[in-house]
């Protein structure tokens, strides 16, 4: 099975909100339907702080 690539891309993730969570977890469910994803961003994301927000373990596990 060929994996297909996807790229999300959100501006800013120094502001956390529902932009935020919507974008990863659309990210969650493309990786869950067999899809490489990344996520661009022009700004420094801060994972632990997107872990502490959205709860640890919840975070798809994508490239950022």
């Amino acid at each position: 099975m060929i994996k297909v690539n996807a790229l999300i891309v959100h501006p800013y993730f120094e502001i956390i909100g529902g932009a935020e969570y919507l974008a990863l977890q659309v990210s969650r469910v493309l990786i869950e339907s067999g899809f490489n994803v990344e996520v661009l961003s022009a700004t420094p994301v801060d994972v632990e702080r997107l872990n502490r927000f959205f709860g640890n373990g919840r975070l798809p596990k994508i490239t950022i």
